[in-house]
């Protein structure tokens, strides 16, 4: 197993800095590199006007892998790769404390192989996989925060995650975690975590660090259209921006979607149809928090 991850490591390192910036690339580049030449942080700026489509984390996480490896095409992959190797150690350590530590294996080896991800996200200098992470991250902590008993800890940590992943894609992040916990807790017929004093107080240090971000981007530029800047682009992917032969064919594809981002590990799906094996996801909590999960956010898609 040890030889099977080194070969897996060295295989997104190899040539990493080899092709030309592709694609979405430079655009996502040019941004981190402005802010390390006018100290401008809280505004990204393409050409120097203000670039109003996503929010600055990833690009203070560029601008921090720039730093260090300098202005090359290794600085704007390299942090893909580590993030994605991340969310691979968390869904181990994660899966290895409710279920076995073979099964910790196989899921964390799952994600790390699926072809899609594999082949494409840990490739380009794109924020995908570490969106993936602090989201993936953000639900862990909603589930253990059901199962924890330190719940003002817990909330904060998960409307502070929360707060990060709104800071890398938008309010897509918010709805999804928000999504996750009103339907667990609906299934699990326990609203008194929902109405709980920590759950509030999570979601005033969530607002004090939203005004707290606005209120620094407001010393250079307009708040008001930077927040409609983002919003746009999550209008722009909805039913409402497309017409309606074209939402209906991407409800035709979408299934296909994940055949192509998770193969070859998609396949095990079908193990669902042994009956034991639908069974087991009732007995295991953790198993029944993702079907859950899964079941709940695969609306916004």
């Amino acid at each position: 197993m040890v030889v099977l991850f080194l070969l897996l490591l060295s295989s997104f390192f190899i040539n990493l800095g080899v092709a030309p910036l592709l694609y979405e690339e430079p655009r996502r580049n040019i941004v981190p590199m402005e802010m390390l030449f006018d100290g401008n942080y809280f505004t990204p700026t393409i050409g120097g006007e203000f670039f109003y489509d996503h929010p600055p984390l990833w690009a203070w996480v560029v601008a921090a892998a720039m730093k260090v490896f300098g202005l090359n095409e290794v600085s704007a992959r390299i942090c893909c790769i580590l993030f994605f190797l991340l969310t691979g150690f968390y869904i181990f350590r994660l899966s290895r404390t409710y279920l076995t530590h073979r099964f910790a294996l196989v899921s964390s080896f799952s994600y790390l192989t699926a072809g899609g991800v594999f082949l494409t996200y840990t490739t380009l200098g794109e924020m995908d996989t570490f969106f993936s992470f602090l989201l993936f991250l953000c639900i862990g902590l909603v589930f253990k925060a059901h199962k924890n008993r330190n719940l003002y800890l817990d909330y904060l940590s998960i409307y502070l995650v929360a707060f990060l992943a709104f800071l890398t894609k938008g309010p897509a992040a918010v709805i999804m975690i928000g999504l996750t916990m009103l339907g667990y807790y609906l299934y699990k017929r326990n609203w008194k975590y929902l109405f709980s004093k920590a759950n509030f107080s999570g979601v005033f240090f969530f607002l004090a660090l939203m005004f707290l971000y606005y209120f620094m981007i407001s010393r250079t530029a307009d708040p008001l259209l930077y927040m409609g800047g983002i919003f746009k682009i999550v209008q722009s992917k909805t039913t409402s921006s497309v017409s309606i032969s074209n939402y209906i064919s991407h409800l035709v594809l979408f299934p296909a979607m994940p055949i192509r981002d998770l193969y070859p590990v998609v396949f095990f799906v079908f193990l669902l149809l042994d009956r034991r094996i639908r069974a087991l996801w009732k007995k295991n909590p953790l198993i029944e928090f993702f079907v859950i999960t899964i079941g709940i956010n695969i609306l916004i898609y």
